[in-house]
């Protein structure tokens, strides 16, 4: 069985169809607009992986819905929306963005 990732923001095709070679991807398809909680907490029952950026709040209530998640990737360069002690209980990853800000010179 595929894993299941869940990604709370509309992404670029590429990313989306990259990720689908190898697992079964479903996505909030707004990109204005945080996914509802109530929509985020349904997805993340089955969820092996979670794709979210710094509008949602993935605290320990949250995780207590998610029955199989391995890994929270946060789309920021922080990670003060998730609950990393409610995380780290659950044995669940967390990872971050941290160069994501950072200008890079061409020489």
């Amino acid at each position: 069985m595929r894993p299941k990732i869940y990604i709370t923001r509309k992404l670029p095709a590429e990313i989306v169809d990259y990720l689908s070679t190898d697992c079964t991807v479903s996505m909030w398809e707004e990109e204005d607009e945080p996914v509802p909680q109530a929509i985020l907490e349904k997805e993340i029952e089955d969820a092996d992986g979670l794709l979210c950026l710094l509008t949602e709040k993935i605290d320990a209530n949250l995780l207590s819905k998610a029955h199989k998640l391995k890994v929270v990737s946060n789309l920021a360069v922080g990670y003060n929306n998730i609950d990393i002690p409610a995380a780290n209980a659950k044995g669940i990853l967390v990872t971050n963005t941290p160069g994501a800000l950072r200008k890079r010179l061409l020489i």
